[in-house]
């Protein structure tokens, strides 16, 4: 059955984030920007809380790190770790998009990492974040051609001996250049599909491991995004994801990717939590404009207009707590989770861009955040992932399975 109440203790910590969103993210954000980079004690705040993308599973965080956050509330016999961060995502985003993707922890690559890593690598990859020294991890998957298609994938990976060399370009690796260890997607042979495809742990300093460059990004400017580069990077066998009996049977890396699927109702959270700053911008100018005796029928049919955006926020909202519901339950949520990343984003820019039409030039020249969101949605379309690839995996769920 589905849950659209949050529990107790899930109430208290949007309490939290929504009071630190207002008063300590907010009023940074266009600082953050600017020097492209979050103030460190706000960042370790957040880590403290236990607000991440992914947390180091308990039996390798060790007691003093072991941080679960109080939005993955278990108390009724089930995780609800997916459906919290979602929760968490919206807050937060509500104060800046960019603000969640950049808090210390393992990120995506230990989101991958727990589902394909043997007992030995999950234990020497993890570690390190028990210490107090903030840390970060990545993952490598988007290409220039590739976007989120595996099978476009080019990077090329060829056994040598004990070891394996990568030569190839990934772009758009959040916090890249400060991962202490990168998960890296590659393919032997790109005509095999899954079958050729190979996950390595490439850990900083590697020889033939390079950040190319900060990616120019239109938006979301204080979220580290960098291209990097891999030419004859030779890494350890012992550093090849799950070993090589992992990927006798191509299955294992497609279950292994549904950890990205996990994650993608947060991210259609994250852009919720932006349009709903926009909307409650526009709604103010319009109580304001009332108060003020100067509304007239424009003002009228923009709020009609603003109505239609909150009711799309609203459905994208609850696609999103549905997709997060079916991986807390271990279901499969391909299907769920390719539809909230592909309405989520939209629902929020219609919602921008009609608090523009609301507030005109006023509403853009007053203090710059109208301006900013739009920008940061139109980057988040590209850095969480294009839409169009999203669309065809859609397309390819729904003519491959009646039932998906």
């Amino acid at each position: 059955m589905y849950e659209f109440q949050p529990t107790q203790r899930q109430s208290q910590a949007i309490e939290f984030l929504r009071y630190f969103s207002e008063s300590e993210v907010r009023p940074v954000a266009l600082e953050a920007e600017r020097r492209a980079a979050w103030p460190e004690s706000l960042l370790l705040e957040l880590r403290r809380r236990g607000i991440a993308i992914s947390q180091v599973p308990r039996e390798y965080a060790g007691i003093e790190s072991a941080n679960v956050s109080a939005f993955d509330d278990a108390s009724g016999g089930e995780s609800q770790a997916h459906r919290g961060a979602c929760l968490a995502a919206e807050e937060l985003a509500w104060g800046d998009a960019s603000v969640l993707a950049s808090v210390p922890g393992p990120g995506l690559g230990g989101a991958v990492l727990e589902r394909m890593g043997t007992r030995w690598q999950l234990e020497r990859f993890f570690s390190p974040f028990r210490e107090r020294t903030p840390r970060w991890a990545a993952c490598a998957l988007t290409e220039g051609g590739a976007a989120d298609d595996i099978a476009a994938i080019r990077t090329r990976c060829v056994q040598q001996g004990d070891d394996w060399q990568l030569d190839g370009v990934k772009r758009y690796v959040s916090n890249g250049a400060r991962a202490s260890w990168t998960v890296v997607f590659a393919t032997q042979d790109a005509a095999q599909g899954l079958a050729g495809l190979r996950a390595f742990v490439v850990e900083q300093g590697t020889p033939g491991l390079r950040i190319a460059r900060k990616e120019p990004t239109l938006g979301l400017r204080a979220w580290e995004t960098t291209e990097i580069a891999l030419e004859s990077c030779v890494v350890s066998g012992e550093n090849l994801l799950g070993g090589e009996p992992f990927y006798a049977d191509p299955s294992n890396v497609a279950d292994a990717l549904a950890a990205l699927d996990a994650t993608r109702p947060m991210l259609g959270a994250t852009a919720i939590g932006v349009g709903r700053a926009a909307l409650e911008r526009a709604i103010d100018h319009i109580r304001h404009a009332f108060l003020r005796g100067t509304t007239s029928s424009l003002h009228t049919s923009l709020a009609e207009h603003l109505a239609r955006a909150r009711r799309r926020l609203d459905a994208a909202r609850l696609l999103c707590w549905r997709a997060s519901w079916a991986a807390d339950l271990g279901d499969s949520n391909a299907r769920d989770a390719a539809m909230c990343r592909l309405e989520a984003p939209r629902a929020a820019l219609e919602a921008t861009r009609a608090a523009i039409e609301v507030a005109g030039a006023v509403g853009l020249e007053s203090d710059g955040f109208l301006e900013k969101w739009l920008r940061d949605l139109l980057t988040f379309e590209v850095v969480a992932g294009p839409a169009a690839a999203q669309q065809r995996a859609l397309a390819r769920i729904l003519l491959g399975s009646d039932s998906a």
